[in-house]
């Protein structure tokens, strides 16, 4: 079903498998479910970068104003001054995780991380670059790799999910006592 000039259509489609197809439907349907689950990460893994950019600018900004008023006279809560380290703490935690830093390697990316394959987000994409070259039925490695990378990233997620439903509106709070603006929650589900 699909809408065409404001009318809803309807049209049955029969699909054919393809005789060229170097392997059995089976097969294509497990690679299908396969790359479905990475590109489900990799959305996931977007919005969340997405998030902490787009709190990190915010953060900045206020941190400006609040430099501002002290140098004005004016007087800022240190409960204030304190949450906002806090949450840069927990924005450079997420970093750490989700994002590669060409400052600490002798290439581009420490060795440690090297060793593993890239930040979480290569091996993300180096899976599904792989896969959308050579199509088929995914290998135990392969299931095992997204596997382990979906067991490392989900706590962090979590704690990206929670941090923006308990640490920001902590923040806001405060933010308002002070007679700032508030932080704008980005959309970020899971």
């Amino acid at each position: 079903e699909f809408q065409w000039n404001g009318k809803k259509v309807t049209e049955k489609i029969a699909v054919k498998v393809d005789k060229n197809l170097d392997f059995p439907v089976a097969e294509w349907k497990e690679y299908q479910v396969y790359m479905n689950k990475i590109n489900d990460l990799m959305l996931k893994g977007m919005g969340m970068v997405f998030a902490v950019e787009t709190l990190k600018g915010q953060l900045a900004a206020r941190e400006k104003e609040i430099d501002k008023m002290k140098k004005k006279g004016k007087p800022v809560s240190k409960a204030l001054e304190d949450k906002v380290k806090e949450v840069n703490e927990t924005i450079k935690l997420l970093q750490t995780v989700f994002y590669s830093d060409a400052a600490k390697g002798f290439y581009r990316i420490p060795i440690k991380t090297a060793l593993k394959g890239g930040s979480i987000p290569e091996q993300v994409f180096m899976m599904a670059a792989y896969v959308q070259r050579f199509p088929g039925k995914p290998t135990k490695t392969q299931t095992d790799r997204l596997n382990e990378i979906t067991r490392k990233s989900f706590p962090m997620f979590l704690k990206a999910l929670n941090f923006m439903k308990k640490d920001l509106p902590e923040i806001n709070k405060l933010l308002h006592q002070n007679s700032l603006n508030g932080l704008k929650l980005p959309d970020f589900n899971m």
